[in-house]
């Protein structure tokens, strides 16, 4: 009698290739907000560089655990509290891959070396993190390289590229519209009477690098949509342009409470530090500064939405051009009456340049394992 082969199927479904195409779509950020980098003198937009490295490396390593394995791609952890679809712990996403795709640390060494270190990249841009430009160069290569192998797996299994082009392209068109709402124009001229008010204390010069660079990259990944004929890089600008306003309202809580700003809570949404609710956000700006929720007509009107930033990085909601332009304007709107409050105390642009340098320094490195280092390894 022969044994029944218990492997679980592998899975043939489309959303593979979603998951494929948004690792590629990072790969594009990276170069666009790279490209962006070069010309600006804020090094904050090397972590947003760094970010999209760590995205299409996670991307790339859950794609291939999907196909191989739905079934450990669905399953909770041993904490019951989450699976392999909403973790970010690169490491423990590897293994997972190792699993039902054995050699792939091995042919990945970059990856399997840097595991460790990459699980924080999700959270790289909040001004906690610096990284070299060198180390960019190197994690590119290795996020390229992972990306291509994983391709190389998949793609045989499926249909011709003019098909799975094609699905793609029909995937954009069953996704949920992002949905935001304008506001009325008579409306929006009340609270830009209201905004020429500045906030009552500036914010600190780190996070104010910080939500410029977001700012910044969001455009780079705005021109970058178009470049590479992209609708996922324009998701992931609009991603960038709220997070730069979820930021922005978060520093200047920071500033005028403190005590507010580092209040704890079992609940992550309700705690300022750590949520992504523009209702709470907006609400706690609203009793620090009297007054502020009226002066942002549109986040309040769109508060809801703007709450689900993370649905645009997923490849889970699809946001036009229009929205996107809406987001730019309204983000760029509440930069400016941040600075113009830091201008005022710092007016000399030297103090603020070493003040951002300093706050780099400050920073944990990377340090991430590269060949010629102590830690010198082949990979090839």
């Amino acid at each position: 009698m022969t044994k029944s082969n218990t492997a679980p199927r592998p899975d043939y479904s489309r959303s593979v290739l979603k998951e494929i195409e948004l690792a590629r779509a990072d790969i594009e950020a990276f170069k666009s907000v790279f490209a962006k980098a070069e010309v600006s003198d804020n090094k904050d937009l090397l972590c947003h560089a760094g970010y999209h490295c760590g995205q299409c490396i996670e991307k790339s390593l859950k794609a291939i655990i999907m196909f191989k394995d739905k079934e450990t791609y669905n399953a909770v952890n041993a904490s019951g509290t989450r699976n392999i679809r909403t973790n970010h712990d690169i490491r423990e996403i590897l293994n997972k891959a190792e699993q039902c795709c054995p050699g792939i640390s091995e042919k990945n060494k970059s990856v399997n070396f840097n595991a460790d270190k990459l699980k924080h990249f999700n959270n790289i841009c909040f001004g906690r993190t610096s990284i070299t430009r060198e180390e960019l160069g190197y994690l590119i290569k290795a996020a390229q390289k992972l990306e291509g192998y994983v391709s190389d797996e998949l793609y045989k299994f499926f249909d011709s590229e003019e098909k799975n082009a094609e699905y793609i392209k029909n995937e954009w068109e069953r996704r949920d519209a992002f949905g935001l709402m304008s506001i009325d124009p008579w409306a929006e001229k009340l609270a830009e009477s209201k905004c020429e008010e500045v906030f009552r204390r500036p914010i600190d010069a780190n996070d104010l690098s910080v939500i410029k660079a977001a700012v910044e990259a969001g455009d780079a990944l705005a021109e970058g949509s178009i470049k590479y004929d992209n609708k996922n890089l324009r998701c992931y600008a609009a991603y960038e342009y709220i997070q730069a306003m979820q930021i922005a309202f978060k520093s200047v809580i920071k500033a005028e409470n403190s005590e507010v700003y580092n209040k704890i809570s079992n609940n992550k949404d309700h705690m300022v530090q750590y949520s992504q609710s523009m209702e709470f956000l907006l609400t706690t700006l609203d009793d620090c500064c009297p007054g502020e929720m009226e002066r942002h007509p549109f986040a309040k009107k769109n508060m809801y939405k703007l709450s689900e930033l993370n649905k645009l990085r997923f490849g889970r909601r699809a946001v036009t051009e229009e929205e996107v332009k809406c987001l730019e304007t309204e983000v760029k709107k509440i930069l400016g009456r941040i600075e113009k409050e830091f201008e005022m105390k710092y007016p000399d642009k030297a103090t603020v340049e070493k003040m951002n340098n300093e706050n780099w320094e400050k920073r944990y490195p990377t340090n991430l394992r590269m060949p010629g280092k102590k830690t010198d390894y082949n990979d090839k």
